[in-house]
């Protein structure tokens, strides 16, 4: 089937889209058991989860249906003529019924239970901030394909000779890449000639590859992974490892879905305190809310109990077995002196799941205990649909907190232990809409150094060709010391194509840089007849190597 909203292809049995996170609604019942199934954005519940609840589950009541009765069609009997208007009582049944059904609806709404409210809350409002990270993942999901050119000057105490060489030169990159194959052109061209090349073909299926490098060398030459991982590196490598070791999104989604619903089942409602009408006043930003607050402790037995079922579900994770298999070959095929890899694969992913699940078995009292002993409490403050607050605590510190609010302009901050200075992480987002636009001071604080970003995007969601939003980007650093370079950058449109202005500046030198990353390659494979060296040593690539490398050293001299 394909995603309604990105038309990526994708199974029938995803809950979300992989691609652009687009929640795909099935006629499935939302349950204690499967909690992550048709969830808005906004965190509520999609009109799915009502049309098939189970009347026996013990959470009925948050899952009752709001499929109102429908009377039987009216079937006309012999003789009997058609009437052009539905008697009185008819009308007022189907009122009553209406009535019935959107009162049941609105019950099924506003009746679940407290955990179904804690998690929906924060899964809308993650949905929401990774929006453009699943736009532009879907958008390079089966490959890349665009050129990267770039420009430049200087300015400043004695650059004036650097700019005699950057006038009408540049470095453009053409890439275009695919699941099947990848295509890489890298061409320099300085004061208005072009001086050297790379053409990089290279086919995922088989294995070969092509290269040359014009201006250098103009012999094509071709060779194959394989011949050069025995012959360079004395290691036999098989092709379809290299594709089984790739990370398919899907999986990882498939895996993260099983394990959050294992400790989502482990939560019991009766750990989950709800307080209504709480004066809230998030940490890091303005403001006080009229919020329920939903605060989670867990007791000891609780997170034993989570423990041990985790240890179940990976006992039995044959897929995640399996891929550890495949990726730790993978890994080796990079790195065959990778110790930690060595010890995968000579365990076998089965076997390391199995100590892993022993692991969490023995030491699942511990774990209940050491959360009991260091108060670990995870809330949500929620104002109607607006989160304003989650805050994860324990040994009387803050080890994560989100918070939303502001009085004339919107204020946002995300910190991680946010109470240790030099290992802690802040960010406060101090911002202004209006309409689709976005504009604001964002303000980073990490191991003690300071960054401001100050940021005008007209439409956040309005992605450039390299994923960042279209818009003014400025950088700097604490108290703006002249020590410290500042940067800036424009982000906009020409035509199809996305230019990034970018300025750096460091007391009185300042580098100016234009990228320009077109919609559309314009790379050609290298084509002729090709020299095979295939059948080289490591002695004859050491010599090819050096040669190449003598006469990128000759003309850069000559250059220069």
């Amino acid at each position: 089937m394909l995603c309604p909203n990105c038309k990526n292809e994708i199974s029938a049995n995803d809950q979300f889209c992989i691609y652009c996170g687009e929640k795909i609604v099935h006629m499935t019942s939302r349950t204690e058991d499967n909690p992550f199934v048709s969830v808005y954005d906004d965190g509520a519940p999609d009109s799915a989860d009502f049309f098939n609840a189970d009347p026996s589950n013990d959470q009925a009541p948050d899952q009752a249906s709001d499929q109102a009765p429908v009377p039987p069609p009216m079937q006309e009997t012999p003789g009997q003529k058609k009437k052009g208007k539905l008697p009185l009582f008819l009308i007022l049944a189907i009122a009553a019924v209406l009535i019935i059904g959107l009162g049941v609806f609105a019950a099924t709404r506003l009746i679940r239970s407290p955990k179904q409210r804690f998690l929906e809350a924060q899964i809308g409002l993650i949905n929401e901030k990774t929006k453009n990270l699943s736009t532009l993942a879907s958008r390079n999901s089966k490959g890349y394909s665009g050129d990267l050119i770039l420009t430049g000057s200087v300015s400043g105490y004695g650059m004036d000779s650097y700019n005699s060489y950057l006038d009408g030169s540049s470095l453009t990159m053409k890439v275009d890449s695919t699941d099947k194959s990848a295509l890489v052109n890298l061409d320099l061209e300085i004061m208005g000639s072009n001086v050297m090349g790379l053409d990089v073909f290279f086919d995922n299926k088989n294995g070969d590859v092509l290269f040359t490098l014009p201006g250098i060398d103009d012999t094509l030459y071709s060779t194959d992974i394989v011949s050069f991982y025995r012959n360079v590196l004395d290691q036999e490598i098989d092709l379809k490892t290299l594709e089984n070791g790739q990370v398919d999104p899907k999986f990882v989604a498939a895996e993260g879905l099983k394990y959050g619903t294992v400790i989502y089942k482990g939560i019991s409602n009766d750990n989950i305190q709800v307080e209504k009408k709480q004066e809230v006043s998030p940490k890091g930003v303005s403001g006080t809310y009229n919020c329920t607050v939903y605060k989670y402790v867990p007791t000891k037995e609780e997170i034993s109990s989570i423990c041990v079922s985790l240890a179940d579900t990976l006992e039995k994770d044959k897929e995640l077995a399996d891929f550890l298999d495949s990726y730790s070959d993978y890994m080796l095929m990079l790195d065959p002196y990778d110790s930690t890899y060595q010890e995968l694969h000579e365990q076998g992913g089965a076997a390391f799941l199995k100590t892993l699940a022993d692991s969490f078995r023995q030491n699942a009292d511990y774990y209940g205990e050491e959360f009991e002993r260091a108060g670990f409490t995870w809330s949500v403050a929620q104002e109607g649909r607006t989160v304003r607050e989650i805050r994860i605590t324990a040994e009387g510190m803050d080890g994560l907190v989100y918070s939303l609010g502001g009085s004339d302009r919107g204020e946002e901050y995300l910190g991680l232990v946010p109470d240790d200075y030099y290992n802690g992480m802040t960010i406060l987002d101090t911002f202004t809409e209006s309409g689709k636009s976005r504009s604001g001071d964002m303000v980073f604080t990490i191991g003690g150094q300071t960054m401001d970003l100050i940021y005008d995007m007209p439409d956040p969601s309005n992605l450039s060709k390299l994923g960042v939003p279209f818009g003014t980007y400025d950088l700097s650093f604490a108290g703006g010391d002249s020590y410290y370079p500042s940067f800036a950058m424009q982000v906009e449109k020409s035509g199809a194509d996305s230019v990034y202005n970018i300025n750096c500046t460091e007391g009185d030198t300042s580098i100016d840089l234009a990228l320009t990353a077109t919609e559309k390659s314009t790379a050609v494979k290298p084509s002729g007849s090709a020299v095979d060296i295939s059948g080289y040593t490591a002695d004859d690539y050491s010599a090819l190597v050096n040669t190449l490398s003598s006469k990128i050293y000759d003309l850069i001299y000559e250059l220069f």
